[in-house]
């Protein structure tokens, strides 16, 4: 599952991942954003709202929140 910040629908996309019934194998999804962009201030785009994005996901302790490159190496060792 994918989402970027910006999509008035980012705080739905958590959620229902959380839902997501837990599988043997690992579940993925990427909340993809651009530094530059949170600079923009609209309402949609600041940094209160990455923030609260934040907080959002840390909510649940089952869902571990790493960089893509953490993601890739963690796949790459199985």
């Amino acid at each position: 599952m994918t989402c970027w910040h910006i999509s008035k629908k980012a705080f739905q996309r958590i959620e229902e991942f959380a839902k997501m019934p837990l599988e043997e194998e690992d579940q993925f999804f990427l909340m993809f954003a651009h530094g530059y962009e949170f600079d923009f201030g609209t309402k949609e785009s600041n940094w209160e709202k990455f923030e609260k994005i934040c907080q959002a996901v840390t909510k649940y302790d089952y869902i571990r929140c790493v960089s893509i490159g953490e993601a890739f190496d963690a796949h790459e060792r199985g």
